[in-house]
């Protein structure tokens, strides 16, 4: 394994996603009404999740899906706000601090 492997230790899927939520709640504490807004980014996900739901093979498959979406969801409600770039970089960063 080389110095730049950038994966992802394996981890609870799970627990990933809640930290990663967590973490997400800190890059949102300047923004007005961040609850909401952490609250928005969940159920964008899970009905993005949903969405795909038929396509999905089997249990790490749909692990996936549910971090993918997450990143996305949390994208779309960020940019708005921060600047494509900014948003990037959040998204970046608190999934790095959960992993």
């Amino acid at each position: 394994m080389s110095t730049t492997d950038h994966t992802v230790p394996d981890q609870d899927p799970a627990v990933l996603l809640d930290a990663f939520y967590d973490r997400l709640a800190g890059a949102l504490r300047d923004l007005p009404d961040p609850d909401t807004l952490l609250d928005w980014i969940r159920v964008r996900a899970r009905r993005l999740a949903a969405a795909e739901q038929g396509r999905v093979p089997d249990g790490p498959a749909r692990d996936d899906l549910r971090m993918t979406v997450a990143l996305v969801a949390a994208y779309e409600a960020l940019a708005p706000e921060l600047g494509a770039e900014a948003a990037i970089a959040a998204v970046r960063d608190a999934l790095a601090a959960a992993a």
